[in-house]
C-alpha cells in the first residue's frame, strides 16, 4: 500500500482502478501515513470485483476526498451500473445508476419484472455481455439479458440496491434472510478488517448465519 501511494503522488495520478481489499490496506496505514503522501490529483478511484463495506467506503473518502466510484456488473455480464461518491453518500450501499447503453431489469422466478423497490434477480443487457461459455452452457438469460447472479432491488431515485446473491439467501425459521446485509452491519465495527457470513444448518431453525470475522491487530 505505501508504494501504491508513492506511485500516486509521484505520477501526479488522476485515476485509479482498485479491488475493495486494496482500499481496506491503505486504510490500514493509517492517517499519519496516509498524510505523507500529496494525493490532491487523485480525482477518481475505480472500485470493482467484490462489494466495498460501506464503512471503508466513507472512511477513505473522509480522507482522501470524495474521489469512489463504484462498478457493479460481473464477468459474463460486464458492467451495469455506477455509484458516484454522491451516490455512496446519500445511499450507503447502493451498485449505483444504470450506466449509458445498458440495460438492467429486477426478474422473479417467473420472468416478470417485479415492481419498484421488490427484491429479484439481477438481469444486464449490452453489446458488452458475454455470448455463452466455450462448453456450450450458459448463464440465465431473459429477453436477451444475463443474470448477474445477484439479487437486488431499485430504490425510489433509480440506483440499484444489491441484497446478495440469489444462491446465497437462507430460509431461518421461515423468515428470508441475505447475508449481506448481516455483513454490512458487522464491518461496520471499527475492529473489522474483513467478515464473511454464509449460511449453515440449524437443527431449531432449518439454516441460520454463521459470521466469520478477521479483526484488527490487538482488538
Amino acid at each position: 500500500p505505501e508504494q501504491v501511494l508513492a506511485d500516486l503522488e509521484r505520477y501526479s495520478a488522476s485515476a485509479v482502478v482498485v479491488v475493495p481489499v486494496m482500499i481496506q490496506r491503505i486504510l490500514g496505514l493509517g492517517e499519519d501515513e496516509i498524510g505523507r503522501y500529496d494525493l490532491s490529483s487523485l480525482r477518481i478511484v475505480a472500485t470493482s470485483g467484490s462489494a466495498i463495506p460501506i464503512p471503508v467506503a466513507h472512511r477513505f473518502m473522509d480522507l482522501i476526498g470524495d474521489t469512489i466510484y463504484n462498478l457493479y456488473g460481473s464477468t459474463e455480464a460486464a458492467f451495469a451500473t455506477v455509484a458516484s461518491p454522491q451516490d455512496m453518500r446519500e445511499a450507503p450501499g447502493t451498485a449505483g445508476r444504470v450506466m449509458r447503453g445498458v440495460r438492467v431489469r429486477i426478474i422473479d422466478n417467473d420472468g416478470a419484472e417485479v415492481p419498484n423497490g421488490e427484491v429479484g434477480r439481477i438481469f444486464v443487457g449490452s453489446t458488452q455481455s458475454f455470448g455463452g461459455y466455450t462448453d456450450g452452457n450458459d448463464k440465465a438469460r431473459v429477453d436477451g439479458l444475463v443474470s448477474t447472479g445477484d439479487l437486488g432491488r431499485f430504490d425510489d431515485e433509480g440506483r440499484l440496491m444489491i441484497e446478495g446473491r440469489d444462491d446465497e439467501m437462507i430460509v431461518c425459521g421461515g423468515e428470508n434472510v441475505f447475508p449481506r446485509e448481516v455483513e454490512d452491519v458487522i464491518a461496520a465495527h471499527p475492529d473489522v478488517v474483513e467478515c464473511s457470513v454464509l449460511g449453515v444448518p440449524d437443527e431449531s431453525f432449518g439454516q441460520r448465519l454463521a459470521a466469520f470475522v478477521v479483526r484488527t491487530d490487538g482488538s
